[in-house]
């Protein structure tokens, strides 16, 4: 039992840590990167954001929805980790990597910045909401599911000190190549660390984790 709490502990602090990870990087320098490295023009980058406004409002309540309605393959949240999780590192990495030039028209970085919103958030969002279902379809008892919340929210701080590394590694995005190498490390790590806890937890079956798919089976 107690090899089994501390598997269901560790699926959890690892899946929320890649998470993070991916999120706080996201969040911290997608403005700075356009602004300041891409130099998207002002008129594009406050359509984008008007356009993400709307497109965050509708895809959160949307994604829950498909995800509760019935006789969808969405319902499997195996199957969202395993379909979605690659297109999540993905429109990941596409953020940091210019389409254009100094020579290109200011609608290429525009649309750069548009895609690279819509994609990132709706894949996050459709994640994020399986992920934080788990939590109820894992265990019935309380105290198991506060528990998970509690390491979850452990993972979260860890993961705030990307973010430290990014900058010392660019130098504050003064070596903007050195960047991109850290955020594509970032993005394998992400991938990464469920592969490696299901490798810890392989030799044991009747633990019920696959977390190669991310898939955990309720006590």
């Amino acid at each position: 039992m107690f090899q089994r709490n501390s598997s269901y502990v560790l699926a959890i602090f690892l899946g929320n840590f890649g998470l993070g990870l991916l999120h706080t990087a996201f969040n911290f320098y997608y403005v700075k990167v356009f602004l300041n490295i891409f130099q998207v023009n002002e008129y594009w980058f406050n359509l984008a954001q008007l356009l993400f406004l709307i497109w965050n409002a509708i895809n959160d309540p949307l994604f829950g929805y498909l995800q509760d309605v019935g006789g969808t393959w969405m319902q499997s949240r195996a199957r969202i980790f395993t379909y979605f999780g690659p297109f999540f590192v993905i429109s990941f990495l596409i953020t940091w990597f210019p389409w254009g030039n100094k020579d290109s028209p200011p609608y290429v970085e525009g649309l750069h910045l548009i895609v690279s919103l819509f994609f990132y958030d709706a894949f996050f969002s459709c994640i994020g909401v399986a992920w934080s279902a788990l939590y109820s379809d894992t265990t019935r008892d309380h105290r198991k599911r506060v528990k998970g919340i509690k390491f979850a929210q452990l993972a979260s701080l860890c993961s705030v000190n990307v973010i430290t590394i990014i900058e010392k590694v660019s130098g504050s995005l003064e070596v903007f190549f050195y960047k991109n190498i850290t955020t594509l490390c970032i993005a394998i790590l992400g991938c990464i660390d469920p592969i490696l806890l299901w490798l810890l937890t392989s030799s044991n079956k009747s633990l019920g984790f696959s977390l190669l798919t991310l898939h955990i089976i309720g006590f």
